[in-house]
């Protein structure tokens, strides 16, 4: 796997960056790269071919990521070295120039053989100045890590775990009309099983917790009426709390995984429950990389009544339109029904635009790592009285 922009981010074990490498670069140039090592502690960059000039200082830099004490770079071209190895496995790599003869460069990498882990989190590269706040943890995709026994108890949190419960107004009273969206992508396993280990839903109405394999419009659903548990062949998964009365308290769900060893693909679980007050484009910027991106959209977490609908528009511009590799899946779901309403990947087309009273749960895939401009689907949403 190769990158080959400038602010490109690889999550990757091994791979290649691989900048103007028969190409004349640009003097004062500063081009960014990130690369996330996965599944291994420490790696070994090497420096394959350059066609730098020898009478400048034109280089790579490499910066290892650790929290907590400043890094030297270490530099790698024809006045320094040529292959490094580090214990770290988060980099930036930098190339710098300060002439304008020379070329670019092949630069290898490969994990060492100590196994580990990623943390999650994408990595970003912003080469513009910000048309608004980069704001952290993003909108909320509050990201539980994968340590055992991690609980989420807010609506709109995510989880990425094994195993992990979601606790939610467990002795509290909830409101009629609720629709609490969580979000879990089991990390190194494919399958999971869900136990509903307590509640106290009000057993004369429909309330209840669903859960949805992401792509799906099949739910499984869990309360005193329905199931208490039940194993899913699938490794992401949109947790739906829906209410119609007012006179019941939460719930504890807990979730574990099977015993197939997997991998979970990169790409944050957002959930948004306010209208966007700007476009939600994938991929996201500087993050090509293979990934799956769930999301959830909501009017304020509530089921909605009447005449309002909350408004989904999806801008389609997809590079591989011809085989659909890359794509957003789109169903929606009002508490009771869930449906399907379609795959799309087509490329120049009119924005399509969808309508629900309940909530849209979107799955965007990338296969092919690509950069594209402008993005390859746009989505804004409102709620409409």
């Amino acid at each position: 796997m190769s990158v080959t922009e400038c602010g490109q981010t690889l999550l990757a074990d091994d791979g290649v960056i691989e900048y103007k490498l028969n190409q004349t670069y640009d003097a004062g140039e500063l081009c960014t790269f990130v690369i996330k090592i996965e599944w291994f502690s420490g790696a070994t960059f090497t420096l394959e071919r350059n066609g730098f000039n020898p009478a400048g200082q034109d280089a790579v830099a490499v910066f290892p990521l650790h929290t907590g004490s400043p890094q030297t770079p270490s530099y790698f071209g024809p006045n320094s070295a040529s292959r490094l190895s580090f214990p770290q496995s988060t980099f930036f790599v930098v190339f710098r120039t300060t002439t304008n003869n020379g070329t670019g460069f092949r630069l290898s990498f490969k994990h060492e053989n100590s196994a580990s882990w990623a943390i999650p989190g994408p990595a970003r590269v912003f080469n513009n100045d910000s048309s608004m706040p980069l704001e952290l943890p993003f909108p909320s995709g509050l990201v539980v890590w994968k340590r055992p026994g991690a609980k989420i108890t807010e609506c709109g949190q995510t989880l990425l775990g094994d195993e992990g419960v979601i606790e939610y107004k467990l002795n509290q009273t909830y409101e009629a009309g609720e629709l609490c969206t969580f979000i879990v992508k089991i990390y190194a396993y494919y399958g999971a099983t869900f136990t509903l280990e307590s509640n106290g839903f009000n057993r004369a109405g429909q309330d209840a917790v669903a859960v949805i394999p992401a792509g799906s419009a099949s739910p499984i659903y869990f309360g005193p009426n329905s199931a208490s548990r039940f194993s899913f062949e699938q490794s992401t998964f949109f947790i739906v709390f829906s209410t119609t009365t007012n006179n019941g308290t939460g719930f504890r769900l807990s979730f574990k995984h099977e015993n197939r060893p997997g991998i979970a693909l990169p790409g944050p679980a957002l959930v948004y429950n306010n209208d966007s007050s700007a476009p939600l484009e994938f991929p996201f910027p500087s993050n090509y990389v293979i990934s799956t991106h769930p999301v959830a959209l909501t009017s304020g977490a509530k089921l909605l009544e009447g005449n309002s609908t909350l408004e989904l528009t999806v801008a389609e511009n997809f590079v591989a339109a011809d085989d659909c590799s890359d794509y957003v899946d789109i169903i929606s779901y009002n508490g009771g029904e869930a449906l399907y309403l379609g795959k799309l990947c087509g490329r120049d087309e009119e924005p399509k635009v969808f309508n629900t009273q309940g909530i849209f749960m979107i799955v965007y895939v990338s296969n092919n790592a690509i950069d594209t401009n402008p993005p390859q689907a746009s989505l804004t949403w409102k709620t409409i009285n």
